[in-house]
């Protein structure tokens, strides 16, 4: 039967082991009341077979990120209040850093690599975003010739080879 066994039922037939558990009964093992024992242990909370109503207040707090925005704002508009110029800086300097250390045993590398400005690091990211609204099966078909797969948007915004220099 399911869900219609006693207690008694699981402890015969069961490898559960219930010694040890309070059975409810009014007297401690070690001879104290009830009343002393629950002072000391008035931290702990027991449990217990009645079911009572829990209160949990709505919550009221402000949630995510709030930003005033035009009614005629572009997405542009809302990324760069999502990612200022100053990260955005930082994410150009940091790239450009990485670059030079990646290439450094690499002398004729080097002296090929043009830095990343911040007009170039926006257009990767929009690239990144417009990559993941139009999902393809793998990135060099985004500049593809196929007029099935490749992007022109994409196409005139960045190269594939400065494409993968940044990413």
């Amino acid at each position: 039967m399911i869900c219609t066994e006693t207690e008694s039922d699981l402890e015969e037939g069961s490898d559960l082991d219930f010694d040890g558990l309070d059975d409810g009964s009014s007297s401690s093992e070690s001879g104290e009341s009830d009343g002393e024992h629950k002072e000391e242990n008035s931290d702990q909370l027991e449990w217990t077979s009645e079911l009572t109503n829990i209160g949990v207040d709505d919550f009221v707090s402000p949630t995510g990120i709030k930003f005033d925005i035009a009614e005629d704002a572009r997405q542009i508009d809302i990324f760069l209040e999502l990612f200022g110029n100053e990260i955005l800086n930082k994410i150009v300097t940091e790239s450009n850093c990485y670059a030079r250390q990646k290439l450094a045993e690499r002398a004729e590398q080097l002296a090929k690599y043009v830095e990343i400005t911040l007009p170039e690091m926006k257009a990767y990211f929009g690239v990144c975003i417009i990559m993941g609204v139009n999902s393809l099966p793998c990135i060099a078909d985004y500049w593809s010739s196929n007029p099935y797969l490749g992007n022109e948007g994409i196409k005139k915004v960045m190269t594939k080879n400065r494409f993968e220099e940044i990413n």
